[in-house]
């Protein structure tokens, strides 16, 4: 688990102490994060790096997908966007699947 959180701590530049301190945790705490940590400890990372608190315990979604970080920051930008711009995007990624599935055939 502390793989994870440290990956995500390195993808956002952060220090150690620096989560440490914006999650109200003591110094050196962070390094003793186990599936075993109080839920409201998980909750707060989870909440702080925007994944599941499933992500931070086991290294997977709840769909069973891991999503990569690229992943999630398209998921974001896609949730950020109206309806109308989403089934925009939904109809170009479906006209290049197809195109893309016709070329492998």
């Amino acid at each position: 688990m502390y793989e994870r959180i440290e990956k995500l701590r390195k993808n956002k530049g952060l220090t150690v102490r620096k989560v440490e301190e914006d999650n109200g945790f003591s110094n050196g705490s962070l390094k003793k994060i186990s599936p075993k940590t109080e839920c409201g400890r998980i909750l707060s990372l989870s909440k702080y790096f925007g994944v599941s608190m499933e992500y931070l315990i086991t290294g997977h979604t709840g769909s069973g997908i891991s999503l990569t970080f690229e992943d999630k920051a398209i998921l974001d930008a896609y949730h950020s966007v109206s309806d109308e711009k989403k089934e925009i995007i939904c109809d170009i990624l479906h006209v290049k699947r197809d195109l893309l599935l016709s070329k492998e055939a």
